[in-house]
């Protein structure tokens, strides 16, 4: 089952709609979860979150730019149940303190 996999997609900020728009042509649910990490292990990281249905205007309204990296797949909806460890500094927070 398509919507059991995870993509991970790197340097792709400026192709989202292009991909978004082929993973829904094969059949990908809209309900499917997306993350884009924008500097992953910089002091400036921002993650943002949404669905495959809802990811472009989530990214545009967070104005994420690359250097990002997006995860489709129901492996982001585990975010707020693991850890946040911080590469920069070697610091961990609970999801709570995030």
């Amino acid at each position: 089952r398509v919507e059991e996999l995870t993509l991970i997609v790197l340097m792709g900020v400026k192709r989202l709609p292009d991909y978004v728009s082929r993973l829904r042509d094969r059949g990908v649910p809209e309900r499917v979860p997306v993350a884009m990490i924008e500097k992953v292990t910089w002091d400036q990281q921002q993650t943002v979150t949404g669905t495959l249905g809802t990811i472009i205007d989530r990214a545009e309204e967070s104005a994420v730019e690359p250097p990002a990296t997006t995860v489709i797949g129901e492996v982001v909806s585990m975010r707020d149940r693991v850890p946040n460890i911080n590469w920069a500094d070697g610091t961990s927070r609970s999801p709570d303190n995030r």
